[in-house]
């Protein structure tokens, strides 16, 4: 190379004298406007070859230094890198092992380090939420959002961090964040939902899980479920507006229910308690009596059996009773129901006749019944009587237990909606556990 540069050098040299030999002319070159000087035209090529060069020379002398120094803090930043990685690793490992404490060192050796490592702030972050130091999780959540504004991982551990400590504005706001960056993000919609569902704004919930369902693809084998919801919360709007008076809206929500879905008992008895709002009770009762016929439901008939009491009409009810069991004769509830009615009418013959026409391989506690039948051969009928009311627990009227049909969980009050499992429409008498004595 040094060669080649020397051979280059007394080329050009030999071709600047070859051209002095043939431009012997002078240049007059002015300085300024009294100052001037007459130099040979081959000079001034020379000179101005010359700067060109050593311009040259420091362009290339700048960006070589530039490049130089951006490969050394390259180096330096890959090394600090491969050493934060390292000791990263080691603190996942720590983490698998549910060794907090451990991880949470090695994360702060880490950041010591590479104050900047993104993946290390989060999951120090993630341990402290472990920890139930929320504090510092969010301060490193947000340490980390600083850093990466979009990062779509931080923005869901913070939204969990916000719902947990029920911080629910703050928690929409992140949801909101979220779906500012990925409006389709379904897992957002559903959080979003989780928060609207603990402030029991029920309106807006409506509109937000038909944007959940217009998401999914029509072949989604879950629409059908989301639909479903979509039902309850629109149930849980009209009983709000039952609650606010605001009767017109309850009845039109109730209907509109109803309309998809005829077998949602919450809404049928949500539409009674409309008419009953309005004074207008006997249109309560017919038209429970015209659910119950429909849907054959004991929920509607223990409701029926409520309402026709208060209104002094046992007769009727008693109508109602009987008409179901010509209808189904060996329906063991109806015959319950009847023989509870009978009970709290004090009509102990006609309800131990009920009781009598039980099936003798009925699950009912066979010990009472026994000592019943040992009563009533002896004429004391009060202790037989008291005999069948321990297997059917008759101490309050239609006490019979409630459970949810499917997450089983056992309630003693009715509710449309199960508090376990959150699925409107599936709570039923538990006679399994009315049952025990």
């Amino acid at each position: 190379m040094t060669r080649f540069t020397s051979l280059l050098f007394l080329v050009v040299l030999c071709g600047v004298f070859y051209l002095a030999i043939y431009n012997s002319d002078s240049v007059r070159m002015h300085l300024t406007k009294e100052l001037a000087y007459d130099l040979p035209l081959i000079a001034l090529m020379a000179v101005s070859t010359v700067i060109g060069a050593a311009l040259m020379f420091v362009i290339f002398f700048i960006r070589d230094t530039r490049n130089y120094i951006q490969s050394r803090l390259a180096q330096k930043k890959r090394k600090k890198e491969e050493m934060s990685q390292v000791l990263y690793s080691k603190a996942v490992n720590y983490a698998a092992a549910n060794l907090v404490d451990e991880a949470v060192v090695e994360l702060q050796n880490v950041l010591k380090e590479n104050p900047e490592h993104i993946p290390s702030i989060i999951k120090l972050a993630d341990m402290y939420s472990k920890k139930n130091e929320t504090m510092k999780a969010m301060e490193l959540y947000h340490k980390a959002l600083t850093m990466d504004s979009g990062n779509i991982e931080v923005l869901f551990k913070s939204l969990d961090v916000r719902i947990a400590q029920g911080a629910l504005h703050e928690a929409e706001e992140t949801a909101d964040k979220i779906l500012a960056l990925e409006p389709h993000n379904a897992l957002a919609l559903y959080k979003k939902r989780e928060i609207f569902e603990q402030q029991s704004r029920w309106d807006e919930l409506m509109y937000l899980q038909k944007t959940i369902i217009k998401n999914l693809p029509d072949s989604d084998s879950n629409k059908e479920a989301q639909q479903r919801i979509l039902h309850g919360y629109e149930y849980e709007y009209g009983r709000q507006s039952l609650e606010n008076s605001e009767i017109e809206k309850a009845r039109k929500v109730f209907k509109e229910v109803i309309k998809y879905d005829k077998s949602f008992i919450p809404a049928h008895l949500g539409l009674a308690e409309v008419f009953l709002l309005e004074g207008n009770t006997e249109a309560g009762i017919n038209y429970l009596e015209k659910v119950h016929k429909e849907t054959n439901s004991l929920i509607i008939l223990a409701r029926l059996e409520d309402l026709l009491i208060n209104e002094s009409e046992p007769s009727r009810l008693i109508r109602i009773y009987k008409n179901a069991l010509s209808d189904t004769p060996e329906a063991d509830a109806i015959k319950l129901f009847l023989g509870k009615l009978y009970y709290r009418l004090e009509m102990l013959d006609e309800a131990l006749d009920i009781f009598n026409s039980f099936d003798s391989t009925s699950t009912y506690s066979e010990v009472h019944k026994i000592k019943g039948s040992l009563y009533l051969r002896r004429n004391e009928c009060e202790k037989a009587a008291a005999e069948f009311l321990k297997v059917i627990g008759l101490k309050r009227a239609l006490r019979i237990p409630y459970h949810c049909l499917n997450c089983n969980h056992e309630a003693t009050d009715w509710e449309g909606r199960c508090p376990s499992c959150k699925t409107w429409n599936t709570y039923d008498f538990n006679f399994d556990k009315h049952q025990k004595p």
